[in-house]
C-alpha cells in the first residue's frame, strides 16, 4: 500500500471512530442554555433557503427582498451563520426529509459530522508532517478531552469554530506550495469567519508569522521607500475571498452592510457580563485573571495529555533551536509545521488571556486551542516512541518488540483519557483531573461544578417516572434557561407534556443546581437543603443538583 493510501485510510478510520463514538453517546447529552438560540436560528435559516429557492425556481424572487430576509435572519444575528446552517441542513436532511432522527439529534448531527471531519483533517495533517503515531494519538487525545467531547455533541458554535479554525490552518499549510490551495484556503477561511469571531485571529497569527520569517527582507531604500518581501498568494486570498464568503453566507448583512457589521462587532465588544466562579471569587467585570484559561486547561484536561503536551512542546522548541543553530537537520516543511503549531497554540489561548477579553464557561471560549494541544501531545507520544526505539534497536532487531512497544506507547495515554471521558459522560463539564484532586478537590478549591444550565437527560427520565400528573417544577438559581429549553424536550416527546416549568411561587418541586457563580446560591442552599430530598445527580461524590419537594 502506498504512503498516500495509508494516510487516507488512517484518517478515514479516525473520522469513523469520531462519528460512531459521538453518535452512540449523543442521546445521553443534556440540552444547554444555548439550544433555544442556535436550534431555532438553524431551523429559521434553512426554512428561508428552502422557501426562497423553491420560489425562485418558479420565477418568484420576493424571498431576496431584505424585509423578507430579516423575518428569518434577524434572529440570533449576534453570530455569523455557518455553524447554524450546518445544523439546519443536517436537521433538514435527517429529521425532515429522511425522518430518521428527532429534532434535537437532527440538529446535533451537523456538529458531530463537522467534528468528525476535523478528526480526519487533524489525523491527515499530523501524519503528513510528523508521522503515524503522532497522527493517531493526537486525534484520539482530542476526542477524549472531556470538555471537547461534550461540545462535539451539542447545538453550539464552539466545536464548529474549533473545526473551521483548524481547517484553515491545514489549508494554509497546503497553500504554501499550491496555487489551487491558495484559492481554497480563502474559501475555507471564509467559512471560519462565518462561524465565530475566533477566526480573524488565525489570519493575524499567520500574517505575523510571515512578517517575522521575512523580517530581513523589509528594507528601506533611500529614494525608493520601503521595500517589502513578496507576499504569499494565500495571504491575499484569505481576506479577499474570505470576506466575500462571509458576506455571501450571511443574508442579514446584504443590506445596510456597514451599519449591521458595526452592530455585530459592537455586541461582542460590549458583551454583557457572564458570571465565572474561579477559586472562590465570582467574576463578571472585571473579568477573571489572565491566567484562568491556562489554569482551566491544566485542571480540566486528562493529566497524561497535559504531560505529553508539555513534553511535545519541549521537543519542538528544542528541535527548532537546534535547527536555528544548524545543529539539527529537519525537513523545511516540518519546521514550518512546528513553528505554526506553536504560534496558533499560543494565539488561540493567549487571546482569551488578555485583560479585557471575557472569561467564562470553563474552556468553551478557547476551544480552537485544543486541536493544537492534542498535536503537541501527539508529538510527545511519537518522540517517546523514537527514544524507546533507539533503546530497542540496541538490544534487539525484532520487529515484534518494536510493534508491541509502539502499541503500548499509543495506548498508555489514550486509555485513561478515554476512560475518564466516558466515565464522566454526560457530565463531562464537571470533569476535573488529579492535579486539583478531581471534582472534590475542585469544589474545595472554589471552582465551578458545572455551567451551561444543562437540562440533564437523567433528570428528565426521573421527572417522567416519578413526578405526578401536572407537576409544577422550578429551577434555581436560573430558572429562565430551563423554561426556554424544556419545550425542545417536549417537542421530541422526551419530557412529559404535562410537566410544567414555572416560577418559584407556583412550584411544587425545586431543582437546585449547585452553581456558585450565582451570588444567591449560598442563601438558596441554606434555605432548602433540609427540605425533602427526592433525587440527586452527583459525580464522584460531588452533588450537581438536588430535587426538593416544596409542597
Amino acid at each position: 500500500m502506498s504512503e498516500k493510501k495509508k494516510v487516507l485510510l488512517t484518517s478515514t478510520t479516525i473520522s469513523l471512530i469520531y462519528f460512531i463514538t459521538l453518535v452512540s453517546t449523543v442521546s445521553e447529552i443534556g440540552l444547554t442554555d444555548d439550544v433555544d438560540f442556535y436550534m431555532r436560528a438553524a431551523i429559521k435559516y434553512t426554512e428561508w433557503i428552502t422557501e426562497t429557492f423553491s420560489k425562485a425556481l418558479k420565477g418568484d424572487f420576493t424571498g431576496f427582498v431584505q424585509s423578507e430576509i430579516d423575518k428569518y435572519w434577524s434572529y440570533n444575528r449576534e453570530h455569523p451563520p455557518f455553524a447554524k446552517l450546518v445544523m439546519g441542513v443536517s436537521h433538514l436532511i435527517f429529521t425532515k426529509w429522511l425522518n430518521i432522527t428527532n429534532n434535537i439529534i437532527g440538529i446535533r448531527l451537523g456538529i458531530m459530522i463537522l467534528v468528525s471531519i476535523l478528526g480526519f483533517v487533524l489525523c491527515y495533517t499530523v501524519y503528513k508532517y510528523v508521522g503515524f503515531l503522532a497522527a493517531i494519538s493526537s486525534s484520539l487525545l482530542l476526542l477524549f478531552m472531556p470538555s471537547f467531547f461534550f461540545h462535539s455533541h451539542v447545538e453550539t458554535l464552539d466545536a464548529a469554530v474549533a473545526s473551521t479554525y483548524f481547517f484553515s490552518f491545514s489549508a494554509y499549510l497546503a497553500s504554501r506550495r499550491s496555487i489551487k490551495w491558495s484559492i481554497l484556503v480563502g474559501i475555507i477561511f471564509g467559512l471560519a469567519l462565518s462561524t465565530k469571531h475566533n477566526a480573524p485571529f488565525f489570519y493575524a497569527a499567520i500574517l505575523s508569522y510571515w512578517g517575522i520569517k521575512n523580517i530581513d527582507e523589509f528594507k528601506y531604500i533611500k529614494g525608493h521607500g520601503l521595500k517589502l518581501p513578496k507576499l504569499e498568494l494565500s495571504l491575499i486570498t484569505m481576506p479577499i475571498i474570505g470576506l466575500l464568503i462571509f458576506y455571501l453566507m450571511w443574508p442579514w448583512i446584504w443590506d445596510d452592510t456597514l451599519k449591521r457589521l458595526n452592530e455585530y462587532m459592537a455586541f461582542h465588544i460590549k458583551h454583557y457580563g457572564i458570571y465565572f466562579y474561579y477559586f472562590g471569587t465570582i467574576y463578571e467585570k472585571p473579568f477573571a485573571p489572565w491566567h484562568s484559561p491556562f489554569v482551566m486547561t491544566f485542571i480540566t484536561t486528562p493529566p497524561v495529555t497535559i504531560i505529553l503536551g508539555v513534553f511535545g512542546t519541549a521537543i519542538i522548541i528544542s528541535t527548532l533551536l537546534k535547527t536555528y543553530k544548524n545543529k539539527a537537520d529537519i525537513d523545511t516543511e516540518q519546521q514550518i509545521f512546528y513553528e505554526l503549531v506553536l504560534v496558533n497554540a499560543l494565539v488561540t489561548i493567549g487571546i482569551v488571556a488578555l485583560p479585557n477579553v471575557p472569561k467564562y464557561g470553563g474552556v468553551k471560549l478557547f476551544l480552537p486551542f485544543f486541536p493544537f494541544l492534542a498535536i503537541l501531545a501527539g508529538i510527545g507520544v511519537q518522540s517517546m516512541f523514537e527514544l524507546l526505539k533507539k533503546k530497542i534497536t540496541q538490544i534487539t532487531q525484532k520487529n515484534t518488540i518494536e510493534l508491541t512497544s509502539s502499541l503500548a506507547i499509543l495506548l498508555i495515554p489514550i486509555i485513561p483519557a478515554a476512560y475518564s471521558t466516558i466515565k464522566f459522560t454526560p457530565y463531562n463539564l464537571s470533569y476535573y483531573n488529579i492535579f486539583i484532586g478531581g471534582p472534590k478537590g475542585a469544589l474545595k478549591a472554589g471552582m465551578e461544578r458545572q455551567y451551561y444550565d444543562i437540562f440533564y437527560i437523567d433528570l428528565v427520565r426521573w421527572f417522567n417516572k416519578n413526578l405526578p400528573p401536572n407537576a409544577k417544577v422550578t429551577f434555581l438559581p436560573n430558572n429562565k434557561e430551563y423554561v426556554r429549553s424544556a419545550p425542545y424536550y417536549k417537542n421530541d416527546k422526551i419530557l412529559r407534556e404535562d410537566i410544567r416549568i414555572v416560577d418559584l411561587n407556583n412550584a411544587e418541586y425545586l431543582v437546585l443546581t449547585h452553581e456558585e457563580r450565582w451570588r444567591e446560591y449560598p442563601e438558596l442552599y441554606k434555605k432548602y437543603k433540609d427540605y425533602p430530598n427526592l433525587y440527586e445527580i452527583s459525580i464522584e461524590g460531588v452533588p450537581l443538583l438536588n430535587v426538593y419537594k416544596l409542597k
